[in-house]
């Protein structure tokens, strides 16, 4: 879910916790739940993938350990596998994406030089179009939440490799289709995956009180503040 916030009011001597909330129609009813975070969606997609693949790689292992050969209907956990890794590769990386776009403010503008000398002046949304993820969270957002650059932390090879390996799987090349996802039994890709992880998890932890990134993923702050009479600033639900 989206983070809350607190709000004081000294007026009343009292915390109100609010959220941001959504109204679902299915058919002729409707309902109001709090919004969901689109970066805890992603993680939320990311991880439900991986377990599957998790569970589709033991099966894959029992077949191979008991000389079964696998053809056939056995193939099945085989493909299965193999799919539910590249979903895990694009949910987590969109995970990573999201977390870069939404965090550049909306008068952001990122200036970059070019090889000739002359610098190009990039607004949120040609940031969003045209420069890499890649380097947004290593040269943007760094400067927009107010922390060190992750380039060069542990973790940041292990992602550039886990974003080449999602590039593949997005932008598939005819060499590409000789690997037949074996990648995704070689302890590398575990490592790809849990450095990628680490990575949000960097800007989670620096800033945990930061309303951009979700709750229950590292720790976590509600960001508080104060007015002096809540009911001249906020409108209770279902009232006009």
């Amino acid at each position: 879910m989206n983070k809350p916030i607190g709000i004081i009011s000294r007026k009343h001597k009292n915390i109100t916790v609010l959220q941001r909330i959504m109204t679902i129609l299915v058919e002729s009813s409707s309902t109001v739940v709090v919004a969901p975070s689109q970066i805890a969606l992603c993680l939320s997609s990311y991880k439900k993938r991986y377990d599957l693949g998790v569970k589709c790689f033991w099966k894959v292992k029992l077949l191979v350990d008991s000389g079964v050969r696998i053809s056939g209907k056995n193939v099945k956990p085989v493909y299965d596998f193999i799919a539910h890794m590249q979903n895990t590769v694009v949910a987590l990386y969109r995970a990573v994406e999201t977390s870069a776009n939404l965090s550049i403010p909306d008068d952001f503008e990122y200036k970059k030089k070019r090889s000739q000398g002359v610098w190009d002046a990039y607004t949120k949304e040609a940031i969003e179009r045209k420069i890499s993820t890649s380097e947004k969270i290593a040269d943007i957002l760094p400067v927009v939440i107010g922390v060190p650059s992750p380039n060069g932390q542990d973790f940041w090879d292990g992602f550039l490799a886990f974003e080449e390996l999602r590039n593949e799987i997005i932008h598939p090349k005819s060499g590409n289709f000789e690997r037949n996802g074996g990648e995704f039994l070689d302890v590398e890709f575990q490592k790809k995956v849990a450095k990628t992880v680490e990575l949000i998890g960097y800007f989670v932890t620096t800033r945990p009180n930061d309303r951009r990134f979700p709750v229950g993923f590292g720790k976590s702050e509600v960001p508080i503040f104060a007015t002096e009479d809540i009911e001249q600033r906020f409108v209770k639900f279902g009232e006009t």
